[in-house]
């Protein structure tokens, strides 16, 4: 109810419990003035202005549009103060949909059975007597003979694993492995003894390199657990030694058409896995020579899954003359 106050009306005070239109300022537009009173409580008397600060008045267009300007300038001031929300804010927060929890909870399903998956394959009895189940066998004749290790070869097996390389070099003058998984270097430590035989559980650095001096670097089934960068980085390591003149490297690979051999790449551990191209610009960038690349069977007769097999020397500058 809206009241207006006739001229002449007395305009000092208003009695709590009297008329609901009486004593209002002269000309002055209100809203229910009895809805105030009720506010009011008990208060016998209640002067002028304490009257028109508890009675809300009715806002014309200007003042709802100051409100909205100044509402708005208190936002941004409020956007550049806290830039962030955090939990202790008194900023709602909205429950999330059930398809974003179930989206949270599939992924955290996916990413323990992968790391079950890693794990389980990563075993050196998985990886030594089922994976070949699977694959067709496992025969890296043709790795090592691209190694060509003689009798005073100094070997220098980065990703050695359980030491299976003993199963096919026939010689050399020393035999240098680094793996980073404990069981496996227990296993390798424990089949192959000799004096001229040492295993690293840690990674390949620099000094290592220089210390060894190997004349052949194999990389075996290693490239593909390594982003590009960290596999650029340790091919552009053995560039700069000196005294290596052969690299052999063996990986699992993406091929076109091969979709038997795709799906086992996809599988593998390995999380890096690539195309024969994509090997090939690595070893570019790492500034090494690429004598020659060949796709293999895991095993020449029954092999189901191909891999990528580069052999790589250092990039001899020629002296002019």
């Amino acid at each position: 109810m809206k009241v207006w106050v006739p001229q002449g009306q007395c305009s000092g005070a208003h009695r709590a419990g009297g008329e609901r239109t009486k004593w209002i300022n002269e000309g002055d537009e209100i809203a229910d003035v009895g809805i105030a009173l009720q506010r009011l409580g008990s208060r016998d008397f209640l002067p002028r202005r304490e009257l028109e600060d508890q009675v809300p008045r009715k806002r014309n267009l200007s003042d709802q549009r100051r409100e909205i300007v100044q509402a708005g300038e208190e936002s941004k001031q409020n956007d550049r103060e806290q830039p962030e929300c955090s939990l202790g804010s008194n900023v709602t927060q909205h429950p999330p949909h059930w398809a974003d929890i179930l989206i949270d909870v599939l992924e955290s399903c996916a990413n323990m059975l992968l790391s079950l998956y890693q794990r389980i394959l990563g075993h050196p009895v998985v990886f030594n007597r089922i994976r070949p189940l699977f694959v067709g066998g496992i025969d890296w004749t043709v790795l090592y003979k691209e190694l060509d290790a003689g009798s005073d070869a100094v070997v220098l097996d980065v990703g050695c694993g359980t030491g299976i390389a003993h199963q096919y070099l026939r010689g050399f003058r020393e035999y240098h492995g680094f793996d980073t998984d404990r069981i496996a270097i227990d296993l390798a430590r424990k089949n192959t003894v000799g004096p001229n035989i040492d295993y690293q559980c840690r990674l390949l650095e620099e000094d290592d390199l220089r210390r060894i001096r190997p004349t052949k670097v194999l990389l075996s089934g290693l490239l593909h657990h390594l982003p590009d960068a960290e596999v650029v980085e340790l091919l552009r390591m053995c560039s700069a030694t000196p005294s290596v003149d052969r690299i052999a490297t063996a990986d699992a690979v993406y091929l076109p058409g091969e979709h038997v051999s795709n799906l086992l790449a996809f599988f593998d551990r390995g999380r890096f896995v690539r195309t024969t191209e994509g090997f090939l610009a690595l070893v570019e960038r790492a500034n090494l020579n690429v004598v020659r690349h060949q796709i293999v069977r895991s095993h020449p007769e029954k092999g189901r899954a191909l891999y990528l097999i580069m052999t790589l020397s250092q990039r001899r500058v020629l002296a002019e003359t």
